[in-house]
């Protein structure tokens, strides 16, 4: 039982983001409303501080999440198109180089199953070197076809650059709203605390200022007979 009231409830892992948000509100607007007397001022500005900081990194964690979903599905996109163009440009090279099965070969080396095969990393090393291949042969095969192999090359590691670096941006902001939301709990952890030791003859008044209900149910089961966290 100690063992509960050493333990932050508000920084567990099994809470969600969604319901610590709506704790953290919930607990400022009854900070809010018992200020009358301008004890709580500086607890209160403290909190609102940190539930800021925790909701803008939110903010900008979802933004960017949404972006980066927009990217992987224009380089799934990207990926399809420029496996179709390869897979149509197979007839048109081996009709060219039929005197010269050698030349197909730099084109398919293994194939057009190969390239049908190939994962978005793998595709765009092997779209390289069939657009390679490509440049020294635009009188058989067209310079059409040559511009739209480059235009398509272009696009496709642009996107998957864009989808690279919007990984790694979201992983930041992750961790960023992950360590805000904990600074954020241990500044409710330490209101409770002082609130314990204000209304330790009616613990039952600081259900008032928490609304514990957002607590994941695993902690409130730990806390059954506690009276500072029932209602």
């Amino acid at each position: 039982m100690l063992y509960f009231f050493l333990k932050n409830p508000f920084v567990s892992p099994r809470i969600s983001v969604t319901n610590f948000d709506k704790l953290a509100k919930a607990h400022l607007a009854a900070l809010a409303v018992a200020n009358k007397d301008g004890s709580l001022s500086g607890i209160l500005a403290d909190t609102q501080r940190l539930y800021e900081e925790f909701s803008r990194h939110l903010g900008e964690k979802s933004s960017s999440a949404s972006l980066k979903k927009g990217q992987t599905e224009n380089v799934e996109s990207l990926v399809e198109i420029v496996k179709k163009f390869i897979s149509g440009q197979e007839p048109n090279v081996q009709y060219q180089f039929r005197k010269e099965p050698g030349k197909y070969a730099e084109f398919y080396p293994n194939g057009v199953t190969e390239y049908r095969r190939a994962g978005k990393d793998e595709l765009l090393t092997l779209f390289k070197r069939f657009t390679t291949t490509c440049l020294p042969h635009a009188d058989k095969l067209g310079p059409e076809a040559v511009r739209e192999a480059e235009s398509l090359l272009d696009q496709l590691q642009n996107a998957r650059n864009g989808q690279v670096h919007k990984k790694q941006t979201v992983k930041d902001l992750s961790g960023m709203a992950a360590a805000s939301q904990e600074a954020l709990g241990v500044r409710l952890y330490r209101t409770l605390g002082l609130l314990i030791s204000l209304h330790a003859d009616q613990p039952e008044a600081i259900n008032k200022f928490f609304d514990f209900s957002f607590l994941p149910k695993q902690v409130m089961k730990r806390a059954e007979g506690n009276a500072v966290v029932t209602a």
